[in-house]
């Protein structure tokens, strides 16, 4: 049974890695065109313009830097 669960586990674990870093992909665009449209930035703006102090805390687009589970470090 446990050569049955584990492999299954191991790719589940792998499968929700991939979809939760996809996902907070799609978080920081969503920061990133919120700060274009906020300070009426054209859609070209080069991504060097976005510092994390713009994006992420109290006075960000996000509370938080999304972070890749499982050790894959930040998303930018």
């Amino acid at each position: 049974l446990l050569a049955i669960a584990v492999p299954n586990f191991t790719k589940a674990r792998e499968t929700s890695y991939k979809k939760s870093c996809i996902a907070n992909l799609g978080k920081i665009q969503y920061a990133k065109e919120s700060y274009l449209m906020a300070n009426n930035l054209p859609i070209t703006t080069p991504a060097a313009s976005f510092t994390d102090a713009a994006l992420y805390g109290s006075n960000g687009f996000l509370k938080y830097k999304p972070l890749c589970p499982g050790g894959g470090g930040g998303s930018d």
